[in-house]
């Protein structure tokens, strides 16, 4: 279909004259242009407004590289984008050769479709509930593929309004070297005429995700193998890049074991080595509902809570690498992860947990909890007091802080495990005295603050710890644990 366009330009000042309706498949393709506006502009600004060509490629099974220096911009939530950013399908076979006599008919590969960022994405439309008339909240994604791949390369920005940044579903492979933010905020600034009755955000609000994967949807049947096989992974990769999430519920990194995958094929690398500074923040400062969490990394079993001890079906594998840490310091520069008020550093359900550096620290306010462990969870295995968690509280004085916690939601008994030694600090207060906790002198907390803390679903549940706890930068007299017993037992082996 080809239609006649005289000089007319989009809103990022690309020329159209001639249009057509175009297919991309098994292809690669490079976005060269200053912008790209994915926003359906003939029906949100006007009839004399003219969307952008890029929006007439329908596009599967392909490799899209946004290149240096170029932008992807507009509000996705109206229109034919319907609230994805840029979305990838992966449904299709190739030829292995396409140029040989002879070639093996396969199915694309996940690391052959999807989207790699090496400019900025900049795509708006996410409102809340009652904004607008609004019945529910909208969210939209900035880059979307199920069965592929998403890369936000090194210097490369994904930023959005609420909802997901990059999300990928069914064996996708997703990799942070960039930077990523969530606002939070609508910005009603220069909006549509569709949202004429919408107003700005005064602070942030929604569930937000910086990067969110699930390894196996029933909605998609085509993560396959040459064989036919279902292809049920995840792999979520932190390399050096930063995370900043503001909401209701903020979370940085949320991966999903979903219809039993293989745990060791279900991973989160994290590694914020080389940025001297946290590569994910959750601390919410804008944010004014008490109520509100952020959470850094989370690692769900969505497969099953019926299950024996220690299956290899549930759960999966998280390996955190950080800079070093600084105990009783509380800014970016000092920690790998930082969360506010009600915060979890690193949230993991029948999960490896493993520690490649000496040490990993976590900042948290008011009843944090810097790791939470489920059911059949087991931490730093072998680390033998040569790596330390470090936890920094940084909460009021009436309220809560914990370095680790280990819970449970299996039916069955489950047994977890520690094996890093632990040092916790209470928000540096060297007075944290009972005299202190009456004269109204104290900054650390006086309501409790804990090594460990042991919660399960069954008095029957084990939690081995071999790592030392101990208190440091600060010294608190009233109501601080090593460790803190209400469900569960304990084995003590430090």
């Amino acid at each position: 279909m080809q239609e006649h366009l005289d000089e007319q330009t989009t809103r990022t000042s690309t020329q159209v004259g001639n249009r057509y309706l175009s297919t991309l498949i098994n292809s690669e393709l490079k976005i060269t242009a200053d912008k790209v506006d994915l926003e359906d502009i003939e029906k949100t600004r006007g009839a004399t407004q003219v969307n952008d060509p890029f929006n007439d490629i329908s596009m599967e099974s392909t490799l899209v590289t946004i290149d240096t220096g170029k932008e992807v911009i507009g509000d996705v939530a109206d229109g034919y984008r319907k609230g994805q950013g840029l979305n990838m399908a992966n449904s299709l076979y190739r030829w292995d050769d396409a140029t040989a006599v002879k070639s093996k008919w396969r199915k694309t590969k996940n690391t052959e479709s999807g989207y790699i960022n090496k400019g900025k994405i900049n795509v708006t439309g996410g409102t809340g509930k009652g904004n607008g008339g609004t019945i529910a909240d909208v969210n939209i994604t900035g880059m979307n593929v199920a069965y592929g791949t998403v890369t936000n390369d090194t210097n490369a920005e994904v930023k959005i309004d609420r909802g997901y940044a990059i999300q990928g579903t069914d064996a996708s492979i997703l990799t942070n070297k960039g930077k990523i933010e969530v606002t939070g905020k609508y910005d009603a600034t220069s909006q549509s005429n569709k949202r004429v009755n919408f107003i700005s955000d005064p602070t942030p609000a929604g569930k937000n995700y910086g990067i969110l994967g699930v390894s196996d949807t029933n909605n998609v049947t085509y993560n396959l193998d040459d064989t036919g096989a279902t292809v049920n992974t995840l792999a979520i990769n932190n390399d050096n890049g930063t995370i900043k999430v503001e909401g209701d519920l903020a979370v940085g990194i949320y991966g999903e074991n979903r219809n039993n995958a293989l745990a060791s094929g279900v991973t989160i690398n994290y590694n914020d080595a080389t940025t001297a500074s946290a590569g994910i923040d959750v601390e919410n400062k804008n944010v004014t509902s008490q109520d509100a969490r952020g959470v850094g990394i989370a690692l769900i079993n969505g497969s099953n809570t019926n299950y024996t001890n220690n299956w290899a079906n549930a759960g999966g594998v998280i390996t955190l690498e950080g800079f070093a840490g600084n105990l009783g310091a509380f800014a970016a520069t000092d920690n790998n992860i930082l969360t506010g008020k009600n915060g979890i550093g690193i949230y993991a359900e029948s999960a490896e947990i493993n520690l490649k550096s000496d040490t990993f620290t976590v900042k948290t306010e008011d009843n944090g909890v810097g790791l939470w462990a489920m059911d059949d969870s087991h931490v730093a295995p072998g680390a033998n007091h040569q790596k330390t968690f470090q936890y920094n509280y940084n909460g009021a004085n009436d309220k809560n802080g914990f370095a680790m916690a280990f819970g449970g939601r299996n039916q069955q008994l489950t047994t977890a495990s520690n094996d890093l030694d632990i040092k916790f600090t209470n928000k540096a207060d060297m007075n944290v005295s009972l005299q202190a906790e009456k004269a109204g002198t104290t900054t650390g907390t006086t309501k409790g603050i804990a090594g460990i803390l042991v919660n399960t679903n069954d008095g029957a549940d084990t939690v081995t710890n071999r790592g030392n706890i101990e208190e440091d930068k600060s010294k608190t007299n009233v109501r601080a644990y090593g460790a803190v017993v209400n469900k569960g037992n304990i084995c003590k082996l430090w």
